[in-house]
């Protein structure tokens, strides 16, 4: 995932500390504050579709109470 991206998180949700563990092999996982894993490369064998379906899922939990 290229940092531009990264970026376009951490400016979309400053509140929330949202993090890009990457491991070998390509595989990466993205969390929020350190416990919520919105992305998940290696689960889902594929990269995002666009930084929208993650951007939409860190939404979609502030919406469900899972965040905020």
């Amino acid at each position: 995932m290229r940092d531009d991206l990264v970026d376009e998180f951490y400016t979309s949700f400053d509140e929330f500390e949202v993090e890009l563990i990457q491991s070998e092999g390509g595989v990466f996982e993205v969390m929020v504050n350190n416990h919520l894993q919105v992305f998940s490369k290696k689960q889902l064998k594929r990269f995002p579709n666009s930084s929208y379906e993650i951007i939409k899922t860190i939404n979609d939990s502030i919406d469900e109470g899972r965040l905020g």
